[in-house]
């Protein structure tokens, strides 16, 4: 009887790490990912090569969750040299009051991100006025910048941690957490295919305020920020496999409201060093 007990204790154990081995096998390193993602781009010679990018397309930009249709259409595009970055969309709207414009840009050391009503920015363009790092560190925008923060990540980023996977619709992707130095303390993560390594989206997440009440029906918190850019339709572009649908979601999220919006690029011109004028950016 002894025997057997400990026949059953060794066969518990083997199988125990024969399952520890597939979960090691299905975990990956985030410098393994990172490596990964990069040779799904192109060589380091075709990404380097390219020193200025300018994607246009048809634009659009809605407020989810309201009662009034404010769905807007136009033209936008994303211009980006070295650490330079604009990001501009032109609406068409009734009157000069109305959203008629987005407009992002960094010049390598100050941003002009201007009002978009007389009083106040677009919810989009206040996020990035708050959190200017996601934009200096090169992850606004993703893979379709120049200053694409993976690039250099070791200079960019001071923690990676594997997430496991998880999934967008159909598509299996890697999660990567990631810790920019010098950041704000926003919570960043980062979701790769699984099959091809491309990098499919970025959330920023941010609470403002601890928990601060308890009710019947629960906690109630402070201020959630939440914005997330999703990428897709790649696309191969002069040696470089890049997206061509950029989409960012917004939700503001309080005890007494809750704000969404949608912008979305659909990209269908490229130009690659290109001559691009410094004021574009200021």
């Amino acid at each position: 009887m002894k025997f057997k007990f400990f026949g059953i204790l060794s066969m518990i154990f083997l199988v125990s790490a024969v399952l520890a081995t597939a979960q090691d096998k299905g975990k990956m390193k985030p410098e393994e990912i990172i490596a990964k993602h990069l040779e799904s781009i192109g060589t380091s010679d075709a990404i380097a090569a390219v020193k200025t990018r300018l994607f246009q397309g048809k634009s659009q930009a809605r407020k989810i969750n309201s009662a009034i249709d404010t769905n807007v259409i136009g033209k936008g595009y994303l211009v980006s040299s070295g650490e330079k970055l604009v990001l501009q969309m032109n609406f068409e709207t009734m009157t000069a009051a109305d959203y008629s414009r987005e407009h992002i840009g960094y010049d390598g050391k100050g941003f002009n991100i201007p009002f978009v009503t007389e009083s106040k920015r677009s919810a989009l363009g206040d996020f990035v006025n708050s959190y200017k790092e996601i934009v200096k560190q090169g992850l606004f925008g993703g893979v379709l910048t120049s200053n694409w923060a993976l690039l250099d990540a070791k200079k960019r980023f001071s923690k990676f941690e594997y997430k496991g996977t998880e999934k967008i619709g159909e598509m299996e992707t890697h999660v990567l957490r990631c810790v920019l130095r010098d950041g704000s303390g926003l919570t960043i993560k980062m979701f790769f295919d699984t099959q091809t390594f491309r990098h499919v989206r970025t959330i920023y997440y941010q609470e403002t305020q601890p928990l601060t009440t308890i009710t019947e029906e629960g906690r109630v918190s402070g201020l959630r920020y939440k914005l997330i850019e999703d990428f897709s339709n790649h696309k191969p572009i002069s040696g470089l496999t890049l997206p061509t649908s950029y989409r960012l979601d917004y939700t503001l999220e309080s005890p007494s409201r809750l704000n969404q919006y949608e912008w979305k690029i659909d990209i269908s011109r490229f130009e690659f060093n290109g001559e691009v004028k410094p004021e574009l950016f200021q």
